[in-house]
């Protein structure tokens, strides 16, 4: 069956159905209906992967439309926009709200995007969701403890993420008292960085552990290591496989935060009332194999929380903050952190998690 599109209009402009056909080109067949009933049954006759509905419809409010079709089993799958929206009814269900009057440009952007994702997973299914499996059995559990809580956020840009993380916290012993982890981010999204991201969190998770078991003596040691076996192993591509990292300690008996950066990941140290970012530049892993790497360390007295953020979070903040960057999206990217919040306790009383 061809993939299709449904517009649900009484009367589309021409050009909005020329713009439709165009951004569809050869992959999709655009369907038409004019009223609401007629839609419903085009809806359940052709199931298309993306419906688009008009508020002002002759027979049914364009609002009822989409909440009937987001309500039958077909239509949980389905992508719907509702547009030409002037004011909200309640228990609307739609993945998309366009208000009145359109913005053209921007609506045929979104559905072109949301359109080849849709036909994306739709062809590869089933490899997405062992991929979602598998991406989501990596990711860490909170922890919570008397003395400091670990906490993390993990969204993808669309359902893969070329993000990742852990940390860990072996029992304490009278000289060790240690909390270790990272976070990293590939180039890319969804499958294009699905291995990538697998590779980079396998190996930082076993070099991490060198650093743990006293067999590296410093953090630069593990990205010396990390970027050499990209080398090594993944990098045989005329592009380079880039990663940002950034590999972390927090020391609870010597009261400081060791870590080693790959890129610019972004470290926040919160203090009191003060949000304080710790500047970080290096070469990302893959750059060049003769990157070397450094250790650094920040005292940890009056600290209340640490962040460490991936571009697609801290990018957000200096929109909102700084005007660093201009927000073109609401998300454009995959958005990972890990929040370190400490507490004024003795930390030799800590147990293992």
């Amino acid at each position: 069956m061809i993939p299709s599109l449904l517009l649900v209009s009484e009367d589309p402009q021409d050009f909005l159905k020329k713009g439709l056909r165009e951004i569809m080109e050869d992959t999709a067949q655009v369907i038409t209906s004019g009223s609401g009933l007629e839609g419903l049954l085009k809806f359940q006759e052709t199931s298309p992967m993306l419906v688009i509905v008009d508020s002002d419809l002759p027979d049914i409010c364009g609002a009822s439309i989409t909440s009937i079709i987001k309500d039958t089993p077909e239509g949980r799958k389905t992508i719907v926009y509702l547009i030409n929206v002037r004011s909200l009814l309640l228990n609307v269900k739609a993945d998309r709200l366009i208000s009145a009057p359109i913005n053209y440009e921007v609506l045929f952007e979104q559905v072109h995007q949301d359109f080849e994702r849709k036909l994306f997973y739709h062809t590869r299914s089933a490899e997405v969701e062992q991929a979602i499996s598998n991406q989501q059995g990596m990711l860490p559990s909170k922890l919570k403890h008397d003395n400091f809580e670990v906490d993390f956020l993990y969204s993808p840009y669309n359902t893969l993420s070329g993000d990742g993380m852990f940390y860990w916290y072996p029992p304490p012993t009278d000289t060790k008292n240690v909390l270790y982890g990272f976070l990293f981010d590939c180039t890319g999204h969804d499958l294009s960085s699905y291995g990538q991201a697998g590779m980079v969190w396998v190996t930082l998770r076993h070099q991490l552990d060198f650093l743990q078991k006293d067999i590296y003596s410093n953090l630069a040691m593990v990205l010396d290591s990390v970027n050499k076996d990209t080398f090594r192993f993944y990098c045989n591509s005329d592009e380079p496989q880039l990663t940002s990292v950034i590999v972390f300690c927090v020391d609870f008996l010597k009261k400081e935060l060791r870590f080693a950066p790959a890129g610019a990941p972004e470290i926040l140290i919160k203090k009191e009332n003060t949000l304080k970012r710790i500047q970080t530049s290096s070469h990302p892993i893959g750059f060049s194999e003769d990157t070397e790497y450094e250790e650094k360390s920040v005292p940890l007295e009056n600290v209340k929380e640490i962040i460490f953020s991936t571009d697609g979070l801290s990018e957000l903040f200096l929109c909102n903050q700084e005007g660093r960057f201009v927000l073109h999206e609401a998300k454009h990217d995959d958005v990972s952190a890990i929040f370190i919040k400490l507490k004024d306790k003795n930390p030799s009383t800590m147990d293992g998690i």
